[in-house]
């Protein structure tokens, strides 16, 4: 399984890693950067596996 690392465009926001397109969708909609405000932007980095 392949694991991915998605990194907020915004500074004041830390990222999170996943492994499937769902636990994304789940996290990302929840996430807010340290003002509480959404994070809407992310860089996704492979991490590692077989793809």
């Amino acid at each position: 399984m392949n694991i991915y690392h998605a990194t907020p465009c915004d500074i004041s926001a830390t990222g999170f890693y996943f492994k499937t397109y769902e636990e994304y969708c789940q996290e990302s909609k929840a996430h807010n950067n340290s003002y509480g405000q959404p994070v809407e932007k992310f860089e996704i980095q492979f991490i590692d596996g077989e793809n």
